[in-house]
C-alpha cells in the first residue's frame, strides 16, 4: 500500500475493499487487509495471511506512530470469505477506550503529545503486522484528524472519570449478615415503558424477594410498579444533584464524573438504603427504571457491599416505547414535555440503551424481549430461573401468566412509523443489533462489545449531548418556577 495514503476511511460495504498493496507485502506470507472503519474510538477492519487464509493474524494498533494496543483477527466477515472463496474469520475490532494492553491514561498522553506537536496534520491510525516491520494500512480517520483526536481525548477523559473507585471499607454500614452469608440480587434494567414492572412480577413468582416495595397501582399500570419509593426518591435527588432528570435525553452517564469525591456521601447513603430495603441474606429482585441511567453509580455501590448481582435487561421496540409514553401523556392530560413527542422519546431510548450497554460489559447479562413476555411468559420466566439459579414453581408461574399477563395492558404495538427522524433511525439500528425477538438469551461481554462497535453513527453523536442536556435542564428549571400572581 502507498504509505502516504491519507484518504478518509469509509464504512465497509457489501463488497470487499481491496488496498493498494505495499511492495513489501509481496514477500511471503503475503498479507492482505483493510482498515474499513475509524469512527469515534472504534477501529474495524480485516486481515488475512494469503498463504494460510484460515490462520489468526496478530496486529498492532498505532496512533500517530505510537503503539496503543494489539488485536487479533477472529470476527466473521462473510464478504471477505466470499471474495477469497475461503471459510475464515478475518475481521478485527479495536476500541481505543477499552483495550487490555494500555490504559486510557496512556492513550490520552499520546493524543495530547500529537495535538501539541508542530505537525499541523499528524498521522492517524496505522495497523501493523505484529512481529514484522510491515504497515498493513495507514489512514487518517477523518478529514480533520486534529478534530478527531480532540473528540477521542474528550471521550476517554470522561470515561475515566465515570469509573468510580470503591468506597473505603470502613465507610460501609454494618448489616445483619454474618460471614459466609451472601445476598444475591437480580437487577431489572430497561428504559421506561419497557415492561419492567410486568417482568419484576414474574421474578416474584420465581420466589425472589422484592423487599419492602410499594405496589402503587394507577391508571397507567393497573398491576402496580413493584418499586421501592425510597430508592425512587433517592434516584430523583441524585439526578437533581447531577443537574438532570430522568427524561433529559441529553444526559449520558459516560460523560459524568462518578469518581467525584463529592459523590462519596451519596454512595454511602445508597449502600445504607439498600441494606435498609434488603436487610437479611437472601435472593432479591430490584427494579427502578432510573437505575438504568445511573447504573455506573449503582454498580459501584453493589460492588462496595459485596453483593452478587444478576443483570437482566428488558428491551422493548423503541417505536412501542415512544407510542406508549405518548399514550400515557394523553391519558394523564399532560405528559413529560421534553419526551412527549415520539422522536425525543426515541432519542431517550437510544441514549439510555447505549449508556447502559457500555456499563454492562463486565459480566453476563440476560436479554429479555418485551414481546416474548406476552407471547410465552412461562417459557420466559423458566429461562430467567436458569439464569438466576432458582427452581421455578409451575403453579406460581401459571398464576403469574393468568393474573398479570394481560394483552389489554399492552396498549402500544409495533407499527411502521412514517415520521421517524434521525434519532428514530439510530434507535432502530441499535434495537436490531440486539438480535431477533426470541426467548431470553445471555449476552456475553464480547456480544455487548460487538453490538456497541456496530453503532458508529450513534457513538458519533455522544460528544454533542452535553449542549442538549444543559438546554433541557435550563428549560426544566424554568417550567418548575412558580408563575407570578398579577
Amino acid at each position: 500500500m502507498n504509505s502516504n495514503d491519507t484518504t478518509p476511511v469509509e464504512a465497509a460495504s457489501a463488497s470487499v475493499v481491496m488496498p493498494d498493496v505495499h511492495t513489501a507485502l509481496f514477500r511471503p506470507p503475503f498479507y492482505r487487509g483493510h482498515l474499513d472503519v475509524v469512527s469515534g474510538t472504534l477501529v474495524y477492519g480485516w486481515c488475512i495471511r494469503a498463504t494460510e487464509p484460515g490462520s489468526t493474524c496478530r496486529l498492532n494498533v498505532l496512533l500517530g506512530g505510537y503503539l496503543i494496543g494489539s488485536v487479533s483477527t477472529g470476527l466473521s466477515r462473510p464478504d471477505v470469505s466470499e471474495a477469497f472463496e475461503h471459510d475464515m474469520t478475518p475481521g478485527f475490532s479495536f476500541d481505543l477506550s477499552d483495550n487490555g494492553d494500555f490504559d486510557a491514561d496512556h492513550v490520552c498522553a499520546i493524543i495530547r503529545k500529537l495535538l501539541a506537536s508542530d505537525n499541523p496534520e499528524p498521522r492517524g491510525v496505522d495497523i501493523q503486522i505484529a512481529g514484522e516491520n510491515l504497515i498493513l494500512n495507514r489512514t487518517n480517520p477523518a478529514e480533520n484528524i486534529q478534530s478527531w483526536l480532540r473528540d477521542v481525548l474528550w471521550t476517554l477523559e470522561r470515561q475515566e472519570r465515570s469509573n468510580p473507585s470503591p468506597l473505603p471499607k470502613t465507610e460501609i454500614l454494618p448489616s445483619d449478615r454474618s460471614p459466609g452469608q451472601t445476598t444475591e440480587i437480580a437487577i431489572v434494567l430497561g428504559v421506561h415503558r419497557s415492561g419492567t414492572s410486568l417482568f419484576t412480577a414474574g421474578l416474584q413468582a420465581l420466589g425472589l424477594d422484592l423487599g419492602d416495595y410499594d405496589q402503587n397501582e394507577d391508571v397507567h399500570n393497573k398491576r402496580g410498579y413493584f418499586e421501592h419509593p425510597k430508592i425512587r426518591v433517592f434516584n430523583e435527588r441524585l439526578m437533581a444533584h447531577l443537574g438532570t432528570t430522568w427524561e433529559n435525553w441529553g444526559f449520558y452517564p459516560g460523560q459524568e464524573s462518578f469518581q467525584d469525591p463529592a459523590l462519596g456521601s451519596w454512595r454511602h447513603d445508597a449502600a445504607s438504603l439498600l441494606i435498609e430495603c434488603f436487610p437479611k441474606p437472601g435472593r432479591y429482585a430490584l427494579k427502578e427504571p432510573r437505575m438504568s441511567t445511573l447504573w455506573p453509580f449503582w454498580k459501584a455501590v453493589l460492588n462496595d457491599l459485596g453483593w452478587e448481582k444478576r443483570q437482566i435487561l428488558v428491551v422493548r421496540n423503541p417505536e412501542e416505547v415512544a407510542e406508549s409514553n405518548h399514550q400515557r401523556g394523553m391519558r394523564a392530560g399532560r405528559g413529560f414535555p421534553f419526551i412527549s413527542e415520539p422522536e425525543p422519546m426515541r432519542a431517550l431510548w437510544a441514549v439510555t440503551m447505549h449508556g447502559l450497554l457500555s456499563n454492562l460489559k463486565d459480566c453476563q447479562t440476560l436479554l429479555v424481549r418485551h414481546a416474548s413476555l406476552y407471547s410465552d411468559p412461562v417459557a420466559v420466566m423458566n429461562a430467567c430461573a436458569d439464569f438466576i439459579g432458582v427452581v421455578p414453581d409451575a403453579t406460581a408461574l401459571k398464576k403469574f401468566s393468568c393474573e398479570f399477563v394481560d394483552e389489554t395492558m399492552r396498549r402500544a404495538t409495533t407499527t411502521v412509523s412514517t415520521d421517524r427522524g434521525a434519532w428514530g433511525i439510530l434507535a432502530r439500528n441499535l434495537y436490531e443489533a440486539l438480535g431477533p425477538e426470541t426467548l431470553p438469551k445471555t449476552l456475553s461481554t464480547a456480544d455487548i462489545s460487538e453490538i456497541l462497535l456496530s453503532q458508529q453513527d450513534l457513538t458519533a453523536q455522544l460528544p454533542y449531548l452535553g449542549a442538549i442536556r444543559d438546554s433541557i435542564s435550563c428549560l426544566h428549571s424554568l417550567l418548575e418556577q412558580p408563575t407570578a400572581v398579577k
